[in-house]
């Protein structure tokens, strides 16, 4: 049988460790916030933002950034949590996934001359994300604007 003196010391090194730990997860907790906030300041930073011709672009670009943002912080605090959340942060991925491309939409329709009618047809194709994309991206130009002309005359 233990004696008194090992049970407190057993006791107040129990404690301590529940201390540490404590202390340990806040801190990573405060560190996580303030990282998030650093990106998110990076991200916002003028230099980075792309010129829009189209005022709507612009406005609708930013409230989808914002929301992203929005997104992945909640995604890397459920992160932080039990395995229970697991569908949760694969439902907010799939919503970041969604919000980065219609972003990227956006800026095709913004620098296209056709706006959205090249936007339509890129979409059309159901092709790959890779090193192609440019080409495809002129391609859809040229049928948008083929179209156009179509229906103008």
């Amino acid at each position: 049988m233990p004696s008194e003196n090992e049970s407190d010391l057993a006791k107040s090194l129990s404690d301590l460790k529940e201390e540490l730990h404590s202390g340990f997860s806040s801190l990573k907790k405060e560190l996580g916030e303030e990282n998030n906030l650093a990106i998110k300041k990076l991200k916002s930073t003028a230099s980075s933002a792309p010129k829009f011709t189209k005022k709507g672009n612009g406005k609708q670009y930013e409230v989808n950034l914002q929301v992203l943002d929005h997104v992945q912080s909640a995604s890397s605090f459920l992160a932080a949590t039990s395995p229970q959340v697991e569908k949760a942060l694969e439902e907010l991925k799939e919503g970041e996934k969604k919000l980065s491309h219609r972003n990227k939409l956006i800026l095709i329709a913004d620098s296209a001359e056709e706006v959205w009618e090249v936007v339509n047809e890129y979409q059309r194709r159901d092709l790959a994300n890779d090193s192609d994309d440019d080409k495809r991206i002129r391609r859809a130009e040229s049928r948008a604007s083929q179209k156009r002309r179509c229906a103008q005359s």
